[in-house]
């Protein structure tokens, strides 16, 4: 995980203003226990892209690491509503109400992601057999 920790800070570096993947990020520092950088990153990123879901991802991790999982679950959605598409928002909306033993509504987070990704990839594919 170090690895691809320093992968990212050094696309970061010759990329300040990269987006994609930034909510993959924000979960690796969470992994590695990295609250400064998780911050930062938080930070930098709602700076540069207030209206883009990988913001609130990381914004939701912060509080998710910060164990304030009501407001974590409050940045997943409001990522989700961004962009209806995010799977990784349901996918993380899930597991706050896990923690916070919200079973049904997990549940509920959990098959919407399956939905959507199922739903994702019928598009992806019919406009592959489209070319």
């Amino acid at each position: 995980m170090e690895q691809a920790e320093k992968a990212f800070a050094q696309a970061r570096a010759t990329a300040p203003h990269l987006l994609e993947s930034m909510e993959l990020y924000s979960t690796l520092l969470w992994h590695l226990r990295l609250p400064t950088a998780l911050s930062f990153l938080a930070q930098d990123l709602m700076a540069i892209a207030p209206l883009s879901p990988s913001s609130w991802i990381a914004s939701g991790n912060v509080f998710s690491h910060l164990e304030d999982h009501g407001a974590a679950l409050k940045c997943f959605k409001r990522a989700a509503q961004l962009e209806a598409g995010c799977v990784y928002a349901y996918t993380l909306s899930g597991h706050e109400c896990v923690v916070l033993e919200e079973w049904e509504r997990a549940l509920g987070f959990f098959r919407e992601a399956v939905r959507r990704d199922r739903k994702s990839t019928r598009l992806n594919s019919s406009h592959n057999s489209n070319l």
